[in-house]
Formats: structure tokens, sequence, C-alpha cells
């Protein structure tokens, strides 16, 4: 299922099979107005990341220096700007409006296994951040995941993946959880 968000309207996955937890909004996000005209997305972050992630208030790309002086480089498995294909940079914010892109290949929303002490059953967590956008602000670009095939049956493999490298274009409004049984 998919709904359509934005102003032109835009695709984004309902994120069906997860909890989801509200982020306060500053101001200026509700004078932008995101959730009417803004493009709704998502992007996958590991749990370890979440607190970071929220005490700074927004995404950093790489080569982003945070607060407390560390220089973010790409995530695991991702490009490097030496690997990169020709024409890619990996120096800009990425999202989707896929949510099984953010899980697939155990890349973006990397599942962390926890075991449940009483029942000793193992559960397996992913994080993704819900944003929104600025229309206009971001290109669509093929997925670079490797996927042979279909990723998202609702979006092209050629615009799967979002990037823009501008500043204060993307708002973070929640934290999903998406959490199984079985590893995916």
């Amino acid at each position: 299922m998919f709904i359509e968000t934005g102003d032109p309207p835009e695709r984004v996955a309902v994120p069906d099979g997860c909890m989801m937890f509200g982020v306060k909004l500053s101001p200026q996000a509700t004078n932008e107005d995101i959730f009417n005209k803004w493009h709704g997305c998502y992007h996958g972050t590991s749990p370890e990341n979440i607190m970071k992630i929220l005490k700074i208030g927004r995404l950093l790309k790489p080569g982003d220096v945070d607060p407390e002086g560390s220089q973010r480089t790409p995530g695991r498995g991702r490009f490097t700007e030496a690997t990169a294909p020709r024409g890619h940079d990996v120096n800009q914010y990425f999202f989707t409006p896929s949510l099984k892109y953010t899980m697939y290949g155990n890349l973006y929303a990397a599942a962390r296994s926890y075991e449940d002490h009483e029942t000793g059953k193992t559960y397996y967590v992913r994080t993704i951040l819900q944003v929104r956008v600025k229309p206009d602000s971001y290109k669509k670009d093929r997925q670079t995941m490797g996927a042979s095939g279909e990723i998202d049956e609702l979006f092209s493999n050629d615009e799967i993946e979002w990037s823009t490298n501008r500043e204060g274009v993307h708002y973070i409004f929640g934290i999903l959880v998406h959490m199984t049984t079985e590893e995916e």
C-alpha cells in the first residue's frame, strides 16, 4: 500500500508492520507546512545512530562533523568517493519512498538481534526514520544496492533512491521500529 504526499503528490509506502514514535518538530517545520506540501520518505539507520541523530536534530551527510567532532563517513557497505560509480555523489542525504528499500540487503536499516530473556525468543529489530523532504529539492535515482530484480513492486528500481546535498530541506518526524521473529 502507498499514500500520496506533498504538492505535487508523490507516492510513499505505508509503514505497515512498524511501531511509530513521533519526533517533536521545530516551529520552522510547522511554518513550512511539511505534512501538506512536502514529500514523505524514509531513511534507514541503525538503532545505535538514533540518539545521535535526535540530539543533533537532523541527518548528517558524509563529510559533515558532528558536535563531538567526529566526521561522518559513508555507512557500512556503502560507497565511498573512491568506490562509487562514476557520477554518484556520496556526500548527500539519502532517502527513499520505499520501506522495503531501507531494509534491503541489511545495509541501511540493518537488523539487530535481541533475545527475550524470559521466553528465549530472538527478535530482529530495524529502525527507520520517517522524513519529509521538500519537493524539487532532491533527485530520484536508480537503486545502488546491486539488486538484480525488483526491490519493491510499488516503486521502479530506477527512481527508488532519492538524494540531495541541500541543507534545510528535510525534517525527521518519526522513528519507526520494525520487529520480526525471523531474520529477513
